[in-house]
């Protein structure tokens, strides 16, 4: 029961988003990371957005 409470039972996607609030662990390759995802996840919106609005047209 030495691990961190909010530690317990994350995947590996979890851990790294849970080192993100970490400021000191703020690495610059985890910070690229952090913006190519919000990019994708961006881009996939904008797609979305576009099928739709094309879908109704």
């Amino acid at each position: 029961m030495d691990e961190h409470p909010s530690r317990r039972n994350y995947g590996n996607r979890n851990e790294r988003e849970f080192r993100v609030h970490d400021k000191r662990s703020m690495t610059p390759s985890l910070i690229t990371d952090i913006l190519c995802e919000a990019r994708l996840i961006m881009r996939r919106g904008h797609e979305a957005h576009s099928l739709n609005t094309e879908a109704v047209a």
